[in-house]
């Protein structure tokens, strides 16, 4: 009876102390409180692009790739403004009618570039000239009729490597990406890529086979029309048959008008009118930085500004290098040479003597192969180009490749002749 007595009191402690835990809760995803995880109601979530939870995936807010963007335009003394006609351009200013996606703007080098384009098999190559990966999650291309590819989300491009976007229906990989689209993109007579970031910024273009309608004129006249008319007129008289009308009006004018004329000199740059005739590519040691090209004005006067120095690799990437004035100006006469650096105080440390015209650039000649192009930025066209091959010689022993004829072949001279 004792031992009995004994265990109805343990179990009533027994039960005192499982009573006294607390009961355990889960917070559902709603906010609710349940007893066990299984209880929790069923709800999907949706995480949106800028961060937002959602329950329906329409709710999500429109990416930033379908806000207009707001074109803009460079007059001719530089500016940049949304509206052409604040340019302020009047009867004594030289207008250019190409339309402002023909415009070139300054911008960054390294990145992302887009180093071709390709109009009749619709694909445009990009490049990661940067030291990191690069996500392009948010980035956009463009054509002059904003037609508009938004990469994929998550879509990375790691360093020195390329990728291709074409026009129609494929599968993605890093390497390719399809836009899916039915018909072609790219007008086949000349058309601008443009490459914009996530917010929105430009970061690229490259024009493919683009005119202009007009080149800046030598001898502009412009003259204001100026008419006053003086009309006096009689009674209009009518005399109708079956098969004729005959309506009589007399009128007396008097008018004088002063005429407008337009004087506009079109120059085209013929091709071969400069010649690249000189390329140190691989100098012994270090070369990095102190690679350079020769050119030769050959039969005219040419101003080289705008132009670009273009690379072309043996796998198809193309870059183009921008040129500016360093020692003298972009004027190149008929037998004058000028010189395209990498670094203009690396080159003048090889060639301290040198004081003939140095053009600054930046490029990265390849010592295994590569075709160098001039292209006159203002129509896209060629105006020279030359390839070479390290077995053509000049590979590091101090000689460069000097023009003969359409082609290259080793020089004589230690450190070469540029300039002369």
């Amino acid at each position: 009876m004792e031992s009995m007595h004994s265990f109805l009191i343990l179990m009533v402690l027994l039960g005192c102390c499982l009573s006294s835990q607390p009961e355990t809760k889960f917070i559902c995803s709603d906010g609710s409180m349940a007893s066990h995880k299984s209880d929790c109601p069923e709800t999907n979530r949706y995480v949106c692009s800028n961060g937002r939870v959602v329950e329906d995936p329409d709710e999500c807010p429109e990416p930033k790739t379908s806000t207009t963007l707001i074109t803009k335009y460079i007059c001719p003394d530089g500016r940049v403004v949304e509206d052409y006609g604040k340019c302020g351009i009047t009867s004594t200013t030289t207008k250019k009618t190409a339309s402002a996606s023909t415009s070139t703007t300054t911008l960054p080098t390294g990145g992302i570039r887009i180093v071709g384009l390709d109009l009749g098999d619709e694909w445009v190559r990009l490049v990661n000239q940067d030291s990191s990966m690069m996500d392009l999650s948010g980035w956009f291309l463009r054509d002059r009729e904003d037609h508009t590819y938004p990469f994929p989300n998550g879509f990375k491009l790691i360093p020195d490597t390329s990728v291709r976007v074409h026009t129609g229906s494929g599968v993605d990989s890093p390497t390719d990406l399809y836009w899916g689209r039915d018909g072609g993109v790219w007008n086949n007579d000349g058309d601008t890529a443009y490459l914009w970031d996530s917010n929105l910024s430009l970061v690229d273009e490259l024009s493919v086979g683009v005119r202009e309608e007009s080149t800046t004129s030598t001898s502009t006249t412009l003259t204001s029309t100026s008419t006053t008319t003086s009309s006096t007129t009689s009674t209009s008289t009518s005399t109708t048959s079956t098969s004729t009308s005959t309506t009589t009006t007399s009128t007396s004018t008097t008018s004088t008008t002063s005429t407008s004329t337009t004087t506009i000199t079109t120059t085209t740059v013929p091709a071969g009118s400069v010649i690249m005739n000189e390329v140190m590519y691989n100098l012994p040691g270090s070369d990095n930085n102190r690679e350079w090209i020769e050119v030769y004005g050959n039969g005219i006067t040419v101003d080289m500004s705008n132009w670009r120095l273009e690379e072309e690799r043996i796998n198809g990437v193309k870059t183009q290098h921008k040129l500016n004035p360093y020692q003298g100006d972009m004027i190149i006469e008929d037998g004058e040479y000028a010189v395209i650096v990498d670094d203009p105080e690396k080159f003048l440390e090889d060639h301290p003597g040198h004081i003939g015209a140095i053009i600054d650039s930046s490029f990265d000649l390849l010592n295994s192969a590569c075709t160098l192009r001039l292209l006159d930025r203002k129509d896209g066209r060629e105006i020279d180009s030359v390839f070479y091959i390290n077995s053509i010689g000049a590979d590091g022993n101090g000689k460069t490749l000097i023009r003969d004829g359409s082609e290259l072949r080793e020089g004589s001279v230690d450190g070469g002749t540029p300039g002369s």
